[in-house]
């Protein structure tokens, strides 16, 4: 019997390790663990910084892309805000560094590869996730109240659920323009799609919820190319109506009620001193803001001022959190930094309604600006990980189209 000399299997073990694209495998393993352990995706970043080595080319790309470059100019303008504002040069400056750790590891993951099952299959692994999670807590560990799976926050969770919810919805309404062949297919996604939903209903996430259920129901708009006003409007009006007839009665409260008494609704009033307290800081300091993680000092220094005013209106004694992420980053880094990272997102929005095949992310970003309008849930770090590899999988799959148009002329 011919035994083969161990280094040829050597050879051929190496020859496999080298055939693995860990930065695609990096990417899956970080939406498994989203939102299970926001301590492991620390552990992924240091991972990412040691394999970027070996990929300089990529890294090169990633760097110089629009993307980069915006998250650098807005990392530039947080350091001139604390700069201006006798603040420690590197405070809170973790947070923009590693949105961009999480921009170059979507970037890379798929950069001149156009890779599609990079997407789907982080976003299937996040779903597998996230419904194993529920149905664990459903029967074992049951849901008394707001369901948050663990979560600092069922809002934060809510945020992370609309990657999945409308990557399935979008892949169910593209198998129905096509005619699935499969109808076993078309219902097990609508099923899925149902099951997210409902999770994301059992959040108490309002303001999350109604603004992506009217986005849900917009797709079909850009997919089926309607152009009828009324029929894209009259879709979602139908669904709302008949949602606060399903909602059970142990949300109905939160989600109806506090809609409709929302002048009693004590989560609502309470933000009142913090925006009012937001937009005292904007005025004083409006172009460059107060300074990161400075929002804490900004509303202690005036909610007082509000209550003084209004003293009937509920109030918490300290808050790092603007509850609307436009007032936020306003406060912190000013208009400037405000633009800038906007831009971001605007951009990247764009570039995606570009592609019909990516509409959906679009969507996710979108959906997840909306839901930050009452509650600054951005500086969280598995949201913003989250939304920055999105946005890195955006801008590098319009390079690869920009590559491709161009080889074509």
């Amino acid at each position: 019997m011919n035994i083969q000399p161990i280094n040829y299997y050597y050879k051929i073990f190496v020859k496999q390790l080298n055939s693995i694209d860990y930065f695609k495998l990096l990417t899956i393993v970080l939406f498994c663990l989203l939102p299970i352990s926001h301590k492991s995706i620390e552990i992924i970043r240091y991972i990412f910084i040691a394999l970027s080595l070996t990929r300089i080319k990529s890294l090169k790309n990633a760097i110089s892309s629009k993307g980069s470059i915006i998250l650098c100019l807005f990392i530039l303008i947080a350091i001139s805000s604390n700069i201006s504002n006798s603040v420690f040069i590197f405070h809170n400056l973790d947070r923009p560094l590693n949105w961009l750790i999480a921009y170059f590891i979507g970037y890379i993951s798929i950069i001149h590869s156009n890779d599609k099952n990079t997407i789907t299959t982080s976003l299937i692994c996040l779903t597998i996730i996230v419904i194993l999670q529920f149905f664990y807590h459903l029967f074992i560990n049951k849901i008394p109240g707001r369901y948050d799976a663990g979560m600092n926050s069922p809002n934060q969770l809510a945020i992370i659920l609309l990657a999945p919810l409308h990557f399935f919805f979008f892949k169910s309404l593209k198998l129905f323009k096509h005619g699935c062949k499969s109808s076993l297919k078309l219902l097990s996604f609508l099923c899925i799609t149902g099951i997210l939903y409902n999770i994301l209903l059992k959040t108490g996430s309002r303001t999350t919820l109604l603004f992506n259920t009217f986005l849900l129901m917009l797709l079909p708009f850009f997919i089926f190319n309607k152009k009828s006003l009324f029929f894209t409007l009259s879709i979602p009006i139908i669904f709302i109506t008949l949602l606060i007839y399903i909602t059970p009665n142990s949300y109905h409260k939160r989600f109806i009620d506090s809609v409709i008494n929302f002048r009693h609704d004590s989560s609502f009033l309470e933000r009142f001193p913090i925006w009012y307290s937001a937009i005292k800081s904007i005025k004083n300091k409006p172009l460059l803001g107060n300074g990161l993680g400075s929002f804490r000092q900004c509303y202690e220094n005036h909610y007082l001022e509000f209550i003084n005013k209004y003293p009937n209106y509920p109030y918490i004694k300290t808050t790092n959190n603007a509850h609307n992420f436009i007032l936020h980053i306003m406060s912190e880094t000013g208009l400037i930094g405000f633009l800038i990272l906007l831009s971001l997102f605007f951009l990247a929005i764009k570039y995606a309604l570009s592609s019909e095949q990516y509409i959906y992310l679009s969507s996710i970003l979108f959906g997840s600006l909306c839901g930050f309008m009452m509650n600054m849930n951005f500086y969280i770090r598995e949201i913003s990980t989250l939304l920055m590899v999105i946005i890195g999988w955006i801008f590098a799959l319009q390079l690869n189209k920009d590559t491709t148009e161009q080889q074509r002329c």
